[in-house]
């Protein structure tokens, strides 16, 4: 089934009358189902008002038929799925995240009104600043599937991704919107979702599980070295020794230039601190790691996966390899597959 991915609005006024994110930890809450994401034909119309060609691609043989099966699927996901956008603070600085839950956990819990807690799995996206970030579609189709499955999914759009303060007069201490700074301080973004895991409502803080794509899997990697309370990590498409991928992408170096601080005289430090496979022996050897890459990226050299799975074959890491031969860097022809392959490893990961 085909997913229509968009650019992500958000509007920090447009809050939700009722939303799960309470408590004072979570700012600015607001339903992922608002805006222009409100109703089905409102996304549409905003993805034809910003996206170009969109309109164009739905007169094409067979549009109409995925059209109806895409409102079929935002409509029954819009009763089912809890989806809250949020800000958080983190060294005084502002950060944007998401919340995803199923509305009712299990047949027992819609029988009884009751809610159990669930594992909670977080979500380190790709790119850097405004590229890459979580849009609408992009959760939807890959997070929506999950939280059916039984997960509570967070994740952070790192610091930066917020342009103007909201409320400013609410906060005691002016809040700063900070840099990314591409597995610098913004590792802080992460490790802070952690920490704020008890808050989240209807998750089991002891189950938690992350899970990384392409730049995300480094933020993964960094996360997984810092915090003991990680049970089992998911990399897709990541890189595991940026200075060797320089090799592969030369066009990288202008984003560790832009983003990373003093990287020209600190080189060869910056890109270690942030290449897994340089320390992997300080990633705890009880956080078990699943490694997906497609076999022709064209972003992230999958023998970025292949040694990092030989590395850890070495240091009798419990890990498994998962490549999907032919395949781009988004996985996006084994985009079912991928997902089933996550929601077995946390499955057994975290339930257990």
């Amino acid at each position: 089934m085909k997913i229509f991915v968009l650019i992500f609005l958000y509007c920090a006024t447009s809050v939700a009358a009722a939303t799960e994110l309470k408590h004072s930890n979570f700012l600015n809450v607001s339903s992922c189902f608002s805006g222009p994401f409100a109703s089905f034909d409102s996304w549409r119309a905003f993805l034809v008002d910003r996206k170009p060609g969109f309109s164009e691609s739905m007169v094409r043989p067979h549009a109409k038929h995925e059209e109806a099966a895409q409102r079929k699927l935002y409509e029954y996901y819009r009763s089912n799925i809890v989806c809250e956008n949020f800000d958080y603070l983190v060294d005084n600085v502002l950060v944007r995240g998401f919340y995803i839950a199923p509305a009712r956990n299990t047949t027992n819990d819609r029988a009884s009104g009751a809610r159990s807690k669930l594992p909670l799995i977080i979500f380190n996206r790709g790119g850097n600043g405004d590229l890459g970030a979580s849009t609408f579609g992009y959760i939807m189709s890959n997070f929506f599937p999950l939280a059916e499955q039984g997960f509570v999914i967070v994740g952070s759009q790192y610091r930066g991704f917020i342009k103007k303060i909201p409320n400013p007069t609410f906060f005691t201490n002016s809040p700063s919107l900070g840099e990314d700074e591409f597995g610098g301080k913004d590792l802080n973004d992460v490790l802070k979702l952690i920490e704020l895991a008890k808050f989240f409502p209807h998750t089991d803080s002891n189950k938690i599980g992350m899970y990384g794509f392409s730049r995300g899997g480094m933020m993964t990697y960094m996360a997984a070295k810092q915090s003991h309370a990680i049970s089992a990590i998911a990399v897709a498409g990541g890189v595991v020794d940026l200075a060797r991928e320089l090799s592969f992408r030369p066009e990288m170096e202008q984003v560790y230039k832009a983003r990373i601080p003093n990287y020209a005289a600190q080189k060869e430090q910056a890109l270690t601190e942030r290449s897994a496979i340089k320390w992997a022996e300080k990633i705890p050897t009880n956080i078990p790691i699943l490694l997906l890459h497609g076999g022709n990226d064209e972003r992230v050299d999958v023998k970025n996966a292949k040694l990092m799975a030989q590395k850890l074959t070495e240091l009798k890491h419990p890990h498994k390899l998962v490549i999907y031969e032919g395949d781009n860097h988004s996985i996006s022809g084994h985009r079912r597959e991928m997902q089933d392959e996550l929601i077995a490893w946390f499955k057994e990961k975290l339930r257990n």
